[in-house]
């Protein structure tokens, strides 16, 4: 464990009830899988008998409908601002914002939205999943941080091939990682120290 620097407002408030969690993460085609994955456990995961977790997936977001001839009825700029003002709501109600990280080179909306979390004193949790180069601002600006030991990324079922011959790895990595995501949240709701582990990866 390393000494954790960040200073922010990180404790979910006295007596309120639940959690509002907020889901980062690349949800491109490859990912997305996973992704859903995730948001679905973590909902499943108990709190207490009367509190549960709200999450909030960007990827799960529809604001959009398409007209008779099929064609989205919003210009892309209207769309992008929507679902921009939506994720930054979200992002300013959460009570943790949970970020599954590829490494330095990831998601740059991804990036944004740990910038502003941090920025807002959001509990924010990092978790990689592959051992790419860490970027030391995403190291820096987490309150918790973890590496798998076990890159999942490496194994997706969407990388079909790999997958087929690699199904015991994968399910051992997912394993990996729910535990890990359970002792976040769990930790987080208790308003429990930090967890910062050691990077396991290059820092740059």
């Amino acid at each position: 464990m390393t000494e954790n620097i960040f200073s922010g407002n990180t404790k979910r408030k006295k007596g309120k009830i639940g959690m509002q969690i907020y889901l980062a993460g690349n949800c491109g085609a490859e990912m997305r899988p996973l992704m859903v994955s995730i948001a679905e456990y973590i909902r499943k995961i108990k709190l207490t008998s009367k509190e549960k977790i709200n999450v909030y997936c960007p990827f799960e977001l529809q604001i959009d409908e398409k007209d008779e001839h099929g064609k989205w009825k919003m210009t892309q700029e209207v769309w992008g601002t929507k679902v921009f003002l939506f994720d930054e709501d979200a992002i300013r109600k959460c009570d943790l914002f949970l970020m599954i990280s590829e490494g330095r080179i990831s998601s740059a909306g991804t990036n944004f939205e740990l910038g502003l979390a941090y920025g807002l004193k959001k509990r924010t949790s990092v978790i990689q999943i592959t051992r790419e180069d860490t970027s030391l601002m995403t190291w820096g600006g987490s309150t918790d941080f973890i590496n798998l030991r076990e890159p999942i990324c490496l194994y997706l079922p969407t990388k079909k091939q790999i997958f087929d011959n690699q199904r015991e790895l994968y399910e051992s990595a997912l394993k990996t990682l729910k535990e890990k995501i359970t002792t976040i949240i769990l930790n987080a709701y208790r308003n429990g120290d930090p967890i910062k582990d050691i990077c396991l990866t290059h820092l740059t």
